[in-house]
């Protein structure tokens, strides 16, 4: 517990408590220091989201200099972690690319689906043709005998048909 003897201002005395605390962390090694505060004009002067105007409190936020390596640390510490959920959320997506005259099965979608066969109707429906492609994902499809649907579709509404004929 930190205990000051002289007349202070409440954001003051968070400061103090911040410089006191972060001493004491450094003092014990710490390398990684979970702040909480309930001052928001604290927290935004020490995050640089508002200015400190007063002399007094622009001496506290020099003596924060673990306060900048702390933020340093922190920084390179959610860089590795956004790549390392970067690279899992990459590694479960499925990429498909499809080309002209290639075979695909288009997903049956709320408003095409009959209503009468309830949830053992069929998920897919098709066979149709890509006829071209509008930009990168986005298809133009076309049934066999080469009537041209009206939508563009999503390549994740799509995929791949294989047709296997027997000799």
């Amino acid at each position: 517990m930190v205990h000051l003897d002289f007349p202070i201002t409440n954001n003051e005395a968070k400061y103090e408590a911040l410089v006191e605390g972060l001493d004491l962390a450094k003092a014990m090694g710490a390398t990684n220091v979970i702040v909480y505060c309930d001052s928001q004009v604290v927290t935004s002067q020490v995050n640089s989201d508002f200015e400190c105007k007063g002399e007094k409190m622009k001496r506290y936020l020099e003596q924060l200099d673990l306060v900048d390596e702390v933020k340093a640390t922190t920084e390179q510490r959610l860089a590795r972690y956004q790549n390392l959920m970067a690279k899992h959320y990459n590694s479960r997506v499925k990429h498909r690319d499809f080309q002209v005259r290639d075979l695909v099965l288009r997903k049956v979608m709320g408003a095409t689906r009959d209503p009468s066969q309830g949830k053992l109707g069929p998920n897919w429906e098709g066979p149709y043709r890509i006829a071209s492609w509008q930009r990168k994902g986005t298809y133009h499809l076309e049934t066999l005998d080469r009537k041209k649907l009206h939508n563009l579709w999503n390549t994740k509404h799509l995929k791949k048909y294989y047709q296997y004929t027997m000799a």
